[in-house]
């Protein structure tokens, strides 16, 4: 070995010894600067709760909550389930695409990279698959309420009935019932709690917080029931229970109809996918023609 190669061996390790102070140096004053040292741990939490923050939708989550939280999904894990898939769908096509750039067309590498696009513009949430979800959802959820306030409207009439002229107490009814119930029972706690500003006042609140139609509807009957002499009791839930049944028949006749509708389209989600196994066959015939056709030629 000459002594140039020595040299210059001698100045390659200089050099890199002199890189390494002056990163030791940097963290020195960076160390010095902090009056106190963040841990690892900190600052990965840190990061953590900017990815929440900015993950986080208030509409989705308004939306979430008020379909009950289908499949125990707030709106920060819906964010995360769709940026996620669409960055590791990002990665595999550009992956794919690196690999086989020269093998693979560029209408074909466009629609690869285009995928993630229109999965996060097909879940957006304005409008799109996942809203038509959520409030498809929310219409069964709802269902699901009107058919728990109907069971305790029921057994509170049979008590009724049972009761003859006897005033109705419907503080200790509500408080009896309540654990039948499941999705209206937080509902029915926030109306008990209410009950010393009336019955009114109460079911107002239970009303409110189920948040449909026909629960204000027969909110607005048990109130009315509470304050009705008891010689009138009957001829009031004549009168008003049959308006009432027309409405759940109504809500029970859509359901049914949106549950065909599903039942119809995965019946036929078969056929879609033949059809679609059919027209890449005749492409690959078409593709196969065309290409023995050219050696024919040449």
């Amino acid at each position: 070995m000459t002594y140039g190669e020595q040299g210059y061996r001698l100045a390659g390790m200089l050099l890199g010894l002199l890189i390494c102070l002056l990163y030791g140096f940097a963290a020195y004053l960076v160390h010095r600067r902090l009056r106190s040292p963040v841990s690892l741990k900190h600052l990965t939490r840190l990061q953590y709760m900017r990815l929440q923050r900015w993950l986080h939708h208030p509409e989705l989550e308004e939306r979430l909550a008020g379909s009950g939280y289908p499949l125990r999904l707030n709106a920060w894990r819906i964010q995360s389930l769709r940026y996620g898939i669409a960055f590791v769908w990002l990665i595999n096509n550009l992956y794919d695409a690196v690999i086989q750039w020269e093998e693979q067309p560029w209408p074909r590498l466009v629609l690869q990279l285009w995928g993630p696009v229109v999965l996060l513009l097909m879940t957006n949430t304005k409008a799109s698959l996942l809203t038509y979800f959520l409030r498809k959802w929310k219409e069964v959820d709802d269902g699901e309420k009107n058919r728990e306030l109907f069971m305790i409207y029921s057994m509170i009439a049979d008590e009724l009935k049972a009761s003859g002229r006897r005033r109705l107490n419907l503080h200790t009814l509500l408080t009896k019932l309540r654990d039948y119930t499941i999705r209206i029972k937080p509902s029915l706690h926030k109306g008990l709690r209410r009950f010393d500003e009336g019955a009114h006042a109460a079911l107002k609140v239970i009303a409110e917080d189920i948040g449909t139609r026909e629960a204000k509807e027969l909110c607005k009957l048990l109130a009315d029931l509470e304050l009705t002499p008891p010689e009138e009791l009957s001829a009031l839930v004549d009168a008003r229970e049959e308006s009432y049944t027309q409405m759940l028949r109504e809500n029970r006749r859509r359901r049914r109809k949106f549950f065909g509708n599903l039942a119809y389209g995965a019946a036929f989600s078969p056929l879609l996918i033949y059809l679609w196994n059919a027209l890449n066959i005749a492409q690959q015939y078409v593709t196969d023609l065309a290409r023995n056709t050219n050696q024919f030629g040449s």
